[in-house]
């Protein structure tokens, strides 16, 4: 498996694993804004993350970090 492989899978576990468990997570922006949220959906390209009973569509480029609130084994 190549490196990028390999990324795309850790990511796409964590971000199920957040999904499924509806974990809350602090997700931080390339300009540094913060949401705290539930992620309902991911894809290759897109999250939307619940913040307050509202959904937000966030392209991934735009994401610099993702905290969960709890530990996750990776």
């Amino acid at each position: 498996m190549n490196k990028t492989k390999s990324n795309e899978v850790v990511q796409s576990n964590f971000l199920n694993t957040l999904t499924e468990e509806r974990i809350q997570v602090t997700l931080i922006t390339k300009n540094g804004f913060q949401m705290k949220g539930v992620i309902k959906f991911h894809d290759q390209y897109t999250i939307v993350l619940e913040v307050n009973g509202n959904d937000t569509l966030i392209n991934k480029v735009a994401i610099s970090t993702i905290i969960s609130s709890k530990r996750m084994p990776i």
